[in-house]
């Protein structure tokens, strides 16, 4: 009985039984409008609620979503360029994933209109 024991807490120990959680992004600040070929800074940033290194990425609106940014600490400002070329409203989200490899759903968005 004693071998059995411990050999169920031998393989547990080895299991990694810690569920890990998607990271929460947000738009921290965006600006309500902007001109037609003028660059505007979009700052974002993912919470882990497990604290592991995130990297997040941005739909701009216009059909073009951005790549993945550099891995930062949780709760790290990362700040995009943006020039949209055409007037209109432009509906910006945030997307981010975790160093274990959770994505998290494209957040609350934010308009931006170009005049």
């Amino acid at each position: 009985m004693k071998k059995m024991i411990f050999l169920a807490v031998l393989i547990l120990s080895g299991c990694n039984l810690k569920k890990n959680s998607a990271p929460i992004p947000v738009i921290v600040e965006i600006p309500d409008s902007a001109h037609p070929k003028e660059t505007i800074s979009i700052k974002v940033r993912a919470t882990d609620p497990d604290g592991d290194y995130v990297s997040v990425r941005v739909d701009f609106g216009d059909g073009r979503v951005s790549d993945f940014s550099e891995w930062v600490k949780s709760g790290t400002i990362v700040t995009f360029q943006k020039t949209y070329t055409a007037p209109g409203d432009y509906y910006v989200t945030v997307q981010a994933k975790d160093f274990e490899g959770n994505y998290s759903l494209w957040s609350s968005g934010r308009t931006i209109r170009i005049e």
